[in-house]
């Protein structure tokens, strides 16, 4: 089982650890929306996520 895998099976069966932090590296076409699973929309807004991209991620993605 990979780092990912490893971070999934944390997720899965609870974690006492608040993801603070989300990197994009890159977006890709054919899947999406994967900071979903490890936090929500309303955490992102109100600042308790850092969100680091490149510029202009969003635009590509």
């Amino acid at each position: 089982m990979g780092f990912f895998g490893l971070l999934y099976f944390a997720l899965i069966c609870g974690t006492i650890y608040p993801v603070k932090v989300v990197i994009y590296s890159h977006p890709h076409a054919d899947h999406y929306q994967g900071v979903k699973e490890v936090t929500t929309d309303e955490t992102c807004n109100s600042g308790d996520v850092q969100i680091i991209a490149p510029k202009h991620f969003m635009k590509h993605a």
